[in-house]
């Protein structure tokens, strides 16, 4: 509270949604505050066209800018692994029998997480983004992509080695989720 209390007295606010799945953190943010600019990156198409749908009005006036595609530490086209229960969509394939695994399937409330298929995922750095849309700040970074927040951090190399981004929030799986090389 103290973090966001301080950015309100600010009045043009920079978010980056980064694994935005269905949108749940850009209620958060537009709930926080009515000033910001909200950036999304979500590369899983079905995902993206419900916050489409979701937050068309604010997509309309310019308050959301919602991406088809992912955030990386380069720029191509990757595999992308998609499942029914979309909240663990990942570029990393899951590590079979991980307690992760049989978390989210009690989550899910199934018995397997029913894998539907590999996607070809675009791929971009944060900072080459930033370039491209001409922004020199962001106020908050919120980053859940599943196994692949180190690769979007070496993608934002730039903007995190020059203190401009003031606030990151990512999400750390402990123990093991995904399969990593």
């Amino acid at each position: 509270k103290f973090i966001f209390d301080n950015l309100k007295k600010k009045n043009h606010l920079i978010f980056f949604d980064i694994g935005a799945n269905v949108g749940q953190s850009i209620s958060r943010f537009l709930n926080y505050n009515k000033k910001v600019k909200i950036h999304s990156f979500e590369p899983t198409p079905e995902l993206h066209k419900i916050i489409k749908t979701k937050y068309a009005h604010q997509i309309e006036n310019g308050k959301i800018i919602i991406n088809n595609f992912a955030l990386g530490d380069s720029n191509k086209e990757m595999n992308f692994f998609s499942f029914e229960y979309n909240q663990i969509n990942s570029f990393l394939p899951l590590e079979k029998n991980s307690k992760f695994e049989i978390s989210r399937m009690i989550a899910a409330n199934k018995k397997g997480l029913d894998f539907k298929k590999i996607i070809k995922v675009k791929m971009t750095k944060l900072d080459d983004y930033c370039k491209l849309n001409k922004i020199n700040e962001i106020d908050y970074i919120k980053v859940d992509t599943q196994g692949f927040e180190p690769e979007v951090l070496k993608g934002a190399h730039y903007m995190l080695s020059t203190q401009k981004i003031k606030i990151l929030e990512i999400e750390l799986i402990l123990g093991f989720a995904y399969q990593k090389n």
